[in-house]
Protein backbone atom coordinates (compact mmCIF):
# COMPACT_ATOMS: atom_id res chain seq x y z
CA UNK A 1 0.00 0.00 0.00
CA UNK A 2 2.63 2.71 1.17
CA UNK A 3 5.06 1.11 -1.71
CA UNK A 4 5.03 3.97 -3.80
CA UNK A 5 6.61 7.12 -0.95
CA UNK A 6 9.57 4.32 -1.78
CA UNK A 7 10.09 4.53 -5.65
CA UNK A 8 13.30 4.24 -6.82
CA UNK A 9 12.96 6.77 -10.25
CA UNK A 10 12.56 3.18 -12.44
CA UNK A 11 9.91 1.58 -14.40
CA UNK A 12 9.09 -1.27 -16.79
CA UNK A 13 6.99 -0.26 -18.92
CA UNK A 14 4.96 -3.34 -20.57
CA UNK A 15 3.52 -2.88 -24.32
CA UNK A 16 2.86 -6.34 -26.41
CA UNK A 17 3.99 -8.78 -23.66
CA UNK A 18 7.18 -7.30 -23.37
CA UNK A 19 8.17 -5.29 -20.25
CA UNK A 20 11.38 -2.45 -20.91
CA UNK A 21 13.05 -1.69 -17.53
CA UNK A 22 13.82 2.25 -18.10
CA UNK A 23 14.11 5.41 -15.85
CA UNK A 24 10.79 7.02 -15.32
CA UNK A 25 13.07 10.23 -16.30
CA UNK A 26 12.38 10.17 -20.13
CA UNK A 27 15.30 12.19 -20.81
CA UNK A 28 17.44 9.61 -19.08
CA UNK A 29 16.36 7.06 -20.76
CA UNK A 30 17.17 8.98 -24.47
CA UNK A 31 20.48 9.62 -23.20
CA UNK A 32 20.83 5.80 -22.31
CA UNK A 33 18.84 4.66 -25.64
CA UNK A 34 22.39 6.43 -27.50
CA UNK A 35 25.14 5.41 -25.18
CA UNK A 36 27.34 2.87 -26.83
CA UNK A 37 28.21 1.92 -23.29
CA UNK A 38 24.58 0.58 -22.94
CA UNK A 39 23.30 -2.75 -24.06
CA UNK A 40 19.99 -3.67 -24.38
CA UNK A 41 19.57 -6.96 -22.70
CA UNK A 42 16.95 -9.40 -23.77
CA UNK A 43 16.03 -11.25 -20.78
CA UNK A 44 12.61 -13.98 -21.44
CA UNK A 45 9.85 -10.78 -21.83
CA UNK A 46 11.98 -8.21 -19.95
CA UNK A 47 14.60 -5.71 -21.70
CA UNK A 48 17.24 -4.48 -19.42
CA UNK A 49 20.12 -2.00 -20.05
CA UNK A 50 23.47 -3.58 -18.91
CA UNK A 51 26.68 -1.63 -19.30
CA UNK A 52 28.76 -3.14 -22.11
CA UNK A 53 31.22 -4.51 -19.54
CA UNK A 54 28.57 -7.05 -18.26
CA UNK A 55 29.25 -10.25 -19.81
CA UNK A 56 25.48 -12.33 -19.82
CA UNK A 57 25.00 -15.88 -18.95
CA UNK A 58 21.91 -17.98 -18.49
CA UNK A 59 21.43 -17.63 -15.42
CA UNK A 60 21.57 -14.32 -14.97
CA UNK A 61 19.17 -14.00 -17.71
CA UNK A 62 16.97 -16.05 -15.76
CA UNK A 63 17.22 -14.11 -12.38
CA UNK A 64 16.58 -11.16 -14.76
CA UNK A 65 13.49 -12.45 -15.91
CA UNK A 66 12.22 -13.78 -12.62
CA UNK A 67 12.97 -10.05 -10.80
CA UNK A 68 10.75 -8.80 -13.81
CA UNK A 69 7.48 -11.25 -12.92
CA UNK A 70 7.98 -10.46 -9.09
CA UNK A 71 7.76 -6.41 -9.66
CA UNK A 72 4.51 -6.68 -11.97
CA UNK A 73 2.88 -9.13 -9.54
CA UNK A 74 3.95 -6.94 -6.83
CA UNK A 75 1.94 -4.17 -8.98
CA UNK A 76 -1.16 -6.02 -9.29
CA UNK A 77 -0.40 -6.66 -13.02
CA UNK A 78 1.13 -8.92 -15.01
CA UNK A 79 3.21 -9.33 -18.82
CA UNK A 80 -0.05 -9.53 -20.72
CA UNK A 81 -1.09 -6.32 -18.90
CA UNK A 82 0.04 -3.18 -20.92
CA UNK A 83 0.78 -0.58 -18.90
CA UNK A 84 3.26 1.33 -16.12
CA UNK A 85 5.10 0.25 -12.88
CA UNK A 86 7.01 1.78 -10.82
CA UNK A 87 9.94 -0.29 -8.99
CA UNK A 88 10.49 0.38 -5.42
CA UNK A 89 13.86 1.02 -3.72
CA UNK A 90 13.97 -2.48 -2.60
CA UNK A 91 13.50 -3.82 -5.56
CA UNK A 92 16.23 -1.73 -7.39
CA UNK A 93 18.45 -3.14 -4.81
CA UNK A 94 17.48 -6.36 -5.16
CA UNK A 95 18.05 -6.09 -8.67
CA UNK A 96 21.88 -4.61 -7.89
CA UNK A 97 22.63 -7.21 -6.15
CA UNK A 98 21.38 -10.65 -8.88
CA UNK A 99 23.21 -8.36 -11.40
CA UNK A 100 26.51 -8.39 -9.36
CA UNK A 101 26.10 -11.60 -8.17
CA UNK A 102 25.66 -13.69 -11.24
CA UNK A 103 26.92 -11.09 -14.12
CA UNK A 104 30.50 -12.00 -15.31
CA UNK A 105 32.64 -9.46 -16.16
CA UNK A 106 35.28 -8.61 -18.60
CA UNK A 107 38.13 -7.21 -16.60
CA UNK A 108 39.27 -6.96 -13.21
CA UNK A 109 38.54 -2.98 -12.84
CA UNK A 110 34.78 -3.84 -14.35
CA UNK A 111 34.43 -6.57 -11.62
CA UNK A 112 34.25 -3.61 -8.98
CA UNK A 113 31.35 -1.75 -10.75
CA UNK A 114 29.22 -5.10 -11.70
CA UNK A 115 26.04 -2.80 -11.73
CA UNK A 116 24.90 -1.75 -14.85
CA UNK A 117 25.92 1.29 -16.49
CA UNK A 118 22.10 2.63 -16.32
CA UNK A 119 21.48 1.72 -12.35
CA UNK A 120 24.68 3.50 -11.83
CA UNK A 121 23.11 6.73 -12.92
CA UNK A 122 20.75 6.59 -10.80
CA UNK A 123 22.96 7.66 -7.83
CA UNK A 124 25.24 10.07 -9.38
Amino acid sequence: MFDVLFRSGWEIRVWDCEGTVRPENSEMFERMEKDPEVNWVKAGNFVFPLHKSVKVNKRLLSKLEGWGYRVLRNRGGAINWSGVYFVTVFEFGELLRIITKYSDVEDASAKQQKVSYAMKQLFT
